[in-house]
């Protein structure tokens, strides 16, 4: 038997990721491409998902896959922070509560968003853009502001795909996980992480070089 203060971080994980690929399926090299803002991430194929043997993996919907994107893109070089959001004339609710809150720094992440609210960002984006840009997304039925309570009964793309609006949109799935793996195939591009049986906020090397996280942040 153990208890939680008995457990301790287990070696790095030897897991890798055998899933096959076709003979033509090549990620471009990577580079960075990055201003204060945007990053330009160019087209290519990869693998989504995760091979069984990794740590932390989901269980049932993570299955590795090759993928195949057809279009170049931009991506935010971070989070939205507070003051971006502000910027464009929304109310920030990110520290809401003394006991549990985001953090209340102008550079930390925008926080207490739901779905909608990201997808007002961008349309706000789009029409602050100079020369605007076309809103990507229709809502239907709202009430309340963005930030402030704002619910809808749905919400649509204006274009018949993502690649023909030309304004703001949040990226697809695919998109954020070739973004963010950076051309690897280790659960996180800085390389595997510590496996052992509960995580319990233990120290990850590699997860602490690019991320913040219990451990690093006063638990």
């Amino acid at each position: 038997a153990s208890t939680d203060a008995d457990e301790e971080p287990g070696p790095l994980v030897s897991c890798t990721s055998t899933f096959a690929v076709s003979a033509d399926c090549v990620h471009p090299e990577v580079t960075k491409d990055c201003d204060a803002r945007w990053c330009r991430i160019p087209k290519g194929c990869s693998v989504m998902g995760a091979p069984p043997c990794e740590f932390g993996r989901g269980a049932y919907d993570e299955g590795e896959v090759q993928v195949r994107l057809t279009h170049d893109f931009e991506i935010a070089a971070h989070e939205t922070t507070q003051a971006e959001w502000q910027a464009v004339g929304f109310v920030n609710r990110s520290v809401t509560d003394a006991s549990y809150a985001d953090c209340a720094s102008a550079d930390c992440p925008v926080g207490n968003l739901t779905w909608f609210d990201a997808l007002a960002y961008a349309n706000r984006l789009s029409e602050t853009h100079q020369p605007p840009l076309p809103a990507c997304y229709r809502f239907v039925g709202c009430t309340g502001l963005p930030g402030d309570g704002l619910v809808c009964a749905g919400a649509e793309p204006t274009a018949p795909t993502v690649y023909e609006c030309r304004g703001y949109r949040l990226p697809t799935e695919a998109e954020w996980e070739y973004a963010s793996r950076a051309g690897t195939r280790t659960p996180i591009y800085s390389g595997p992480m510590v496996s052992h049986p509960y995580f319990h906020c233990t120290d990850d090397p590699n997860l602490a070089a690019i991320a913040w996280y219990c451990h690093n942040a006063g638990n």
